[in-house]
């Protein structure tokens, strides 16, 4: 083969090899954040999560950018993940409410950025909502007591309509001729009737 041939095809190869090796270190790989704590938390709790390849590898010793949104306006922070690719941010001194999360990773020479964001509630935002939305608290109970008294009051008043009425003995008497009130009360009225108590010149039962 002539040698000029050789040395092309040589060069041929070299240009092939190098360009492959080019195109292979412009390849990166993507990433993906995962949060790994609950959404609702307390003081002194942490907001945790892992920083994965596509592949699912955990990425260590990488710079994680956090993004804390307060009421109060936004806070920012540096951190690195450990060995297990993970990264916490720990809640001091927050009000209760909902706060918005950004982790944000920038990536590297062999990965691609990526970015996650979460919803959290520090406290009992349920009870602080419920109790500040009418500017009081109202409870209820049933006192069944209270029902029986009126009942039986409301009972008695419309018995007392039903009674009649004995002029000469002074006394209320119902449809079973039974005495209502009075010295008598109880008493059976015919008893009454029949024998009637019999007063002394003083006023005096006898």
């Amino acid at each position: 083969m002539n040698r000029k041939i050789i040395i092309a095809l040589i060069v041929i190869v070299l240009i092939v090899l190098v360009g492959l090796v080019s195109f292979s270190q412009g390849i990166k790989v993507d990433t993906q954040i995962n949060f790994l704590s609950n959404t609702s938390l307390q003081n002194g709790d942490s907001v945790e999560f892992e920083l994965v390849d596509a592949q699912g590898n955990k990425l260590s010793d990488q710079q994680i950018d956090i993004k804390f949104e307060t009421s109060e306006g936004v806070q920012n922070f540096t951190i690195k993940t450990d060995s297990q690719g993970k990264g916490s941010l720990v809640l001091n001194d927050q009000n209760d409410g909902n706060y918005t999360i950004t982790v944000t990773y920038a990536g590297d020479n062999d990965h691609n950025n990526c970015s996650a964001r979460e919803i959290i509630t520090i406290g009992d935002v349920t009870s602080a909502t419920a109790s500040d939305a009418g500017g009081q608290t109202s409870s209820y109970t049933s006192d069944s007591s209270a029902a029986q008294t009126t009942d039986s009051s409301s009972s008695a008043q419309s018995s007392s309509s039903d009674l009649s009425y004995d002029s000469d003995l002074n006394v209320y008497y119902d449809s079973n001729g039974v005495i209502h009130g009075g010295q008598n009360d109880g008493a059976n009225y015919n008893d009454v009737k029949n024998n009637p108590q019999q007063v002394d010149e003083d006023g005096s039962l006898v």
